[in-house]
């Protein structure tokens, strides 16, 4: 399973919000209609996606790869 919560996550990490030496906890909330849930694919929703951070900061991850205080 690939596709946009990837290309995001890619993006975090290239931008440098989600550090590449830590482990984070994520949580992918993905369309009820997103292909990879029904089995028809890659993601191809607007997933939300929060991350727990190794510092404790809870983060939600934008489209564009920036990250946003989830609470």
């Amino acid at each position: 399973m690939s596709g946009e919560y990837m290309r995001r996550l890619a993006l975090a990490i290239t931008n440098g919000v989600i550090d590449r030496a830590t482990a984070n906890t994520g949580i992918v909330r993905h369309d009820h209609y997103c292909a990879a849930l029904v089995g028809e694919g890659d993601c191809d929703c607007d997933p939300d996606i929060t991350i727990h951070r190794a510092d404790g900061r809870i983060v939600q991850v934008l489209a564009d790869g920036t990250i946003r205080d989830a609470q």
